[in-house]
């Protein structure tokens, strides 16, 4: 214990920037509960362990120094008002924060893209707006700067066979804090002495994007979450912007229940499109699919990697469960059972359990999942954000989870079934009038409420 009461006093004092910053930091970090609890529980850490950790980390440190003297050149912004945090590299990302950039600036509000060098070599096609770079400024981090924000990634894979298991949650949060310490430092002198307003994030947990959000509020600039998923605690959870957009009540109420006290908003997901261009885009991708009229698809949404781990291992059982109801529906002849795995999933492990049950399954491998859901008539999760967006577009939607398995997301709460059987499911996949009408409000648009506030703002006064 004393050991490991050392090496938290040598992590308390390590001074990044400024005070400004370590404050931020520590915040993020050190100084929250949930970090705290993964980051040393009790005395389960040897001391040869926590010497080994900070030998690695008083490397970084060092490399870290090293890299402060040669960040000399720097992305420049010369008049984009609003920044948003522009990754490509996840295409459900960009259908938020796109469609809002390309209205800002029809509507005279000069926009920065932010990026780094990787998402650069990244195909646009898909996203022709993105090929016409003049009603845009991109702001990108140089080769040199992205080689240094991968650079812990890699130290922390080099070490995974020298540290043991227990130890590498406490190796991966000091490493986060490192990484985003040094983007800090670098979006720091870049936010120094611009016009920019406004950060907008789809990620504001995710390293990169919480270093750009950190760092615009030393500089007095506000930032706001474009809600991608649900905001329960965990990375998704926006606990550094001021604003943030929900698109339903269920992400309304997930958001208070989880503590939050910033402001928020319900508005329209910038993702979905008029009705339609929505009827159109399920009409080709209906064809794509060869989904004949008469024809009801069944549409499951695959979980993530980590939810395999999640509630007791319930993933693979709720998939089980999923599986039969699903088979059971087809027997009527005219459902069409479809999967869409999610991206994250390596080994197509909830794929080869449908297909055991159900011989008929379609597998999408559909890169947007709008046109999945619009395609689709009937839509099954386990806690999918996607579930939610399918329940916007106006699609019955089923929640389904094996019995004795929580999950922080109840769809219930705005009126959804709860199933924990295959009869019911297949009951509900065949009398969709047993889903309750939702009625749906219209919201505003994110665009128009950004817009306002743009215009209503003056030019920070930067504080450094």
């Amino acid at each position: 214990m004393k050991n490991e009461n050392r090496f938290l006093k040598s992590l308390k004092n390590y001074k990044p920037i400024s005070r400004q910053q370590i404050e931020y930091m520590e915040r993020y970090c050190l100084d929250n509960p949930r970090y705290v609890g993964l980051f040393i529980s009790g005395s389960i850490l040897s001391a040869n362990t926590l010497i080994q950790i900070k030998n690695i980390v008083s490397k970084i440190k060092k490399e870290f120094r090293f890299f402060l003297k040669r960040s000399k050149e720097l992305p420049n912004i010369q008049s984009a008002q609003v920044l948003f945090d522009a990754s490509l590299i996840n295409p459900h990302h960009v259908s938020l924060w796109l469609p809002v950039a390309i209205n800002l600036a029809q509507n005279g509000i000069t926009v920065g893209l932010v990026t780094n060098k990787s998402d650069l070599d990244i195909d646009v096609s898909q996203w022709p707006q993105l090929q016409d770079q003049s009603w845009f400024e991109l702001i990108s981090l140089t080769e040199e700067h992205n080689k240094e924000f991968l650079l812990n990634f890699r130290l922390l894979k080099s070490y995974l066979s020298k540290i043991p298991w227990k130890g590498l949650f406490s190796l991966s949060i000091i490493l986060q804090q490192l990484t985003i310490d040094r983007l800090i430092y670098v979006w720091n002198k870049v936010l120094s002495g611009t016009t920019a307003k406004l950060v907008i994030s789809t990620s504001p947990i995710a390293y990169y994007s919480s270093a750009l959000i950190y760092a615009s509020r030393i500089h007095n600039i506000k930032s706001i979450q474009l809600t991608q998923g649900f905001p329960i605690l965990g990375w998704r959870f926006p606990s550094s912007c001021d604003l943030v957009f929900l698109w339903s009540e269920l992400g309304k109420n997930l958001l208070l229940e989880n503590g939050w006290v910033n402001d928020y908003q319900l508005a329209n997901h910038p993702g979905i499109p008029p009705i339609e261009d929505l009827q159109e885009m399920r009409n080709q991708r209906r064809k794509e699919l060869g989904l004949a009229g008469s024809e009801t698809c069944a549409l499951f949404l695959g979980g993530k990697t980590s939810d395999k781990g999640f509630g007791g291992n319930g993933y693979l059982e709720t998939c089980q469960i999923v599986g039969e109801g699903l088979n059971m529906a087809t027997k009527s002849g005219h459902i069409v059972p479809m999967l869409r795995p999610h991206p994250s999933e390596v080994i197509p492990e909830t794929e080869m359990i449908l297909r055991k049950l159900v011989p008929s399954l379609k597998v999408s491998q559909e890169t947007l999942v709008i046109r999945d859901n619009a395609a689709a008539d009937i839509v099954i999760s386990l806690h999918s954000g996607a579930l939610e967006e399918a329940f916007l577009i106006g699609r019955p939607i089923i929640q389904v989870l094996s019995p004795g398995i929580n999950s922080p997301i109840d769809f219930r709460n705005i009126g959804v079934p709860l199933v924990q059987n295959p009869n019911d499911l297949a009951k509900f996949i065949l009398n969709q009038d047993l889903i309750p009408q939702i009625t749906r409000t219209s919201l505003p648009s994110v665009a128009d409420k950004v817009i306002e506030m743009v215009t209503n703002m003056e030019v920070p006064d930067h504080k450094l």
